[in-house]
């Protein structure tokens, strides 16, 4: 099969933040912590995706109730030059983008509200929706 996605990390695409109305604050703090939680904890388990893989979705709450959802998964129908992407590191060993970076950027480079956005490198997308 043809590639369909470069194995480069694409543009956030933010969510619209009036599909959340009267969302919680969101505490930047916290989506870091969550963040790193995220990538990290499920990380260390060596999570290899492909097109036969079920999402990864990670949902916790902050100290004030606050939702902070995380999710990874393999687009339907893409593929790109690697058979696979590591979930840690989606680029490979030698590529710079962790998940980390791919769900923290989801709230850092959306102004709305903190309600976030999703990613997509290769044919991984990476999701933080906060608030709902």
């Amino acid at each position: 099969p043809t590639p369909n996605a470069s194995l480069v990390k694409g543009q956030v695409i933010c969510h619209n933040e009036a599909d959340f109305p009267g969302h919680a604050d969101i505490n930047g703090r916290a989506q870091d912590e969550c963040s790193t939680d995220f990538s990290g904890k499920l990380g260390s388990d060596g999570i290899t995706m492909s097109p036969t893989s079920g999402p990864i979705v990670w949902n916790t709450q902050d100290k004030h109730g606050i939702n902070y959802w995380f999710s990874a998964s393999w687009v339907d129908g893409c593929i790109t030059t690697l058979p696979t992407q590591d979930f840690q590191l989606p680029l490979g060993n030698g590529g710079i983008i962790p998940a980390y970076l791919m769900v923290r950027e989801d709230y850092t480079k959306c102004n709305n509200g903190g309600v976030g956005g999703s990613c997509q490198v290769g044919c991984m997308l990476y999701e933080f929706t906060g608030g709902k």
